[in-house]
């Protein structure tokens, strides 16, 4: 479960700065509000998903730790 949600954060995170973010923060020329509105609801959108793997990543690895403590006693 740790390994699958990490490897959906770190593919979130590639998609975001590689697709989103130069387009987004990084562009020559202002965006219109026509172009801007859907790549913000759409950065937010892939952000809250990286979150929510790197919650899923934690709460696995914390409980793989607490069941192998709890074999060792």
């Amino acid at each position: 479960m740790a390994a699958a949600a990490s490897t959906t954060g770190a593919a979130a995170t590639a998609y975001l700065l590689r697709s989103i973010n130069p387009v987004l923060f990084f562009s020559p020329q202002p965006l219109s509000e026509m172009r801007r509105k859907p790549l913000l609801r759409r950065w937010y959108r892939v952000h809250a998903l990286r979150l929510t793997a790197s919650a899923i990543a934690l709460a696995a690895i914390h409980q793989a730790r607490t069941i192998r403590l709890r074999g060792r006693g």
